[in-house]
């Protein structure tokens, strides 16, 4: 028995060294190219274009690559890939203005097995007019979703499964972004509605931002930070593990909850405005001077610990 196993580790060893050496030489003959490897079909760029004034809303769906939507200058739809016969974009525009881009595979089983170099396939990138007017939904599963310098008056959603999500110089009506193993960040962004963000392993970082409705923002082992923002209506942000961090956050009545994280920073107002109710079981807590003010600020953290002061009016 002993021996059978010998053997069998010898002939291991004899076929890995065999695999290094093939490899080596492969390597070898294409110049220590590793693109030389390549066993994939090659990608191609492709430009699409569609007049912006016909599209009301923009439906994009990815499967790996990161998605970038940015604002021009120019009044049209512009749309840049990578494809080639098996990997390539559905591109679609309705009568009633809705312009679809899916990811499309037609791949068999075998066509996965292989090396792959292709820098450009990872990248989706779409111009449309600094001001859109159509709603737009966007999602991916492993890619990044990134957003930029766009006023637009429709609804935004993006979503994502492992891969981060990020709005900067946004103008947008009501917004939801959502990822699972990624991380959410918003910076100087305006939503005239509600803003709801949820991730379960990343963090949410919001900055400078103006909400017309209330904030949502939920995770469940990141942490919370909100910075030089105000929502017109109600805040309720929650996590478990992790801390929430305000720094001149401002809203109508305040939710915030954490397990294992702690709860500190300031809210927009002046001591008279809020009526605070916080529970920690073996945190400290520390709140700021109040009377029966008419907004309601409610804390609360299990092992983490409460320290709140005013940042002033905000205004």
């Amino acid at each position: 028995m002993k021996s059978t196993v010998r053997i069998l580790i010898i002939l291991a060893g004899v076929f890995i060294i065999v695999g290094a050496i093939v490899a080596f030489t492969a390597i070898a003959i294409g110049g220590f190219r590793f693109s030389s490897l390549n066993t994939g079909l090659p990608y191609s760029e492709k430009n699409y274009t569609y007049d912006a004034a016909g599209v009301t809303e923009l439906e994009i769906r990815d499967i790996s690559c990161d998605v970038n939507l940015i604002g021009s200058g120019d009044q049209s739809v512009k749309i840049v890939c990578y494809e080639n016969e098996k990997d390539y974009y559905t591109i679609s525009l309705s009568t009633d203005g809705k312009l679809s881009i899916v990811k499309s595979i037609s791949k068999n089983w075998y066509d996965f097995f292989g090396i792959n170099f292709n820098p450009h396939e990872q990248t989706l990138t779409i111009a449309v007019p600094a001001e859109f007017k159509a709603a737009v939904q966007v999602g991916t599963i492993s890619g990044k979703i990134t957003l930029s310098k766009i006023m637009m008056e429709g609804s935004l959603k993006a979503d994502s499964t492992s891969g981060d999500i990020s709005l900067k110089n946004i103008t947008a009506g009501e917004t939801s972004a959502q990822t699972v193993s990624g991380s959410l960040e918003l910076d100087t962004t305006v939503v005239n509605g509600d803003l709801r963000l949820q991730t379960t392993s990343g963090e949410i970082n919001v900055a400078a931002t103006d909400i017309a409705g209330g904030l949502s923002a939920e995770t469940t082992s990141g942490s919370m930070d909100f910075t030089d923002t105000r929502a017109r209506d109600d805040i309720d942000a929650g996590s478990v593990s992790g801390d929430i961090k305000l720094d001149h956050l401002g809203g109508t009545d305040f939710s915030l909850k954490t397990i294992s994280g702690a709860i500190r920073g300031s809210i927009v107002g002046n001591p008279g405005d809020y009526t605070f109710k916080a529970d920690s079981v073996s945190g400290n807590i520390h709140l700021p001077d109040s009377a029966s003010g008419k907004k309601s600020f409610k804390a609360a953290t299990t092992s983490g610990g409460i320290d709140l002061e005013y940042s002033g009016s905000g205004s």
